[in-house]
């Protein structure tokens, strides 16, 4: 029974010995400074661009975007060793918050540190594409029905254009027999 005894205490003597350098290890990492944020910068209608000064003995750093300034469903973003990083594959015409901070990594164990101060950013938004449906001066014809001819729109040989009726497509007057007058034509 002494044995046994004897063996249990040397086997958890060794465990210890083995154990406490490992955690005495994650306990000396240091935590790392409070980064500064420089800039964030709007670049397109779903992408902005962060900026902040390098942190020494950094590992890496994280990145939070979040469309509310508590952070709820925040989009996180690492990245290794850079000042700075583009933001993609975000909502057009919307505000961003974003913060971030830095981590060190020492045997798999990370160690952050504060929150940079908050900054905004707002996404430009998409132009809607407008048809213009107006007709321009030279897409206004005039159809003489006693010549069947199409005159322009302010045709000078043509005295009488207000009396007779307008269209704007001049493929339909071709088809319906209609030919061009030989002056406004040129």
């Amino acid at each position: 029974m002494k044995r046994i005894v004897s063996i249990l205490t040397t086997i958890t003597m060794l465990l210890t010995m083995i154990i406490a350098p490992i955690s005495t290890s994650a306990a000396t990492i240091k935590k790392p400074a409070k980064v500064s944020l420089r800039s964030v910068i709007t670049i397109s209608t779903s992408s902005v661009k962060v900026t902040w000064k390098n942190i020494e003995k950094a590992t890496g750093y994280q990145i939070k975007v979040s469309t509310n300034n508590n952070f709820s469903k925040a989009k996180t973003i690492n990245t290794v060793n850079a000042s700075k990083k583009t933001i993609k594959k975000l909502k057009s015409g919307t505000k961003y918050y974003v913060k971030v901070r830095a981590y060190t990594k020492i045997n798999g164990n990370k160690k952050y540190g504060n929150w940079s101060k908050i900054k905004t950013a707002k996404t430009k938004a998409k132009v809607k594409k407008t048809s213009s449906t107006t007709a321009s001066y030279s897409s206004t014809y005039v159809l003489n029905p006693n010549s069947m001819k199409v005159h322009k729109k302010g045709c000078r040989t043509f005295k009488y254009e207000s009396r007779y009726p307008t269209t704007t497509s001049l493929s339909w007057a071709l088809k319906n027999g209609y030919s061009q007058c030989k002056i406004c034509w040129r």
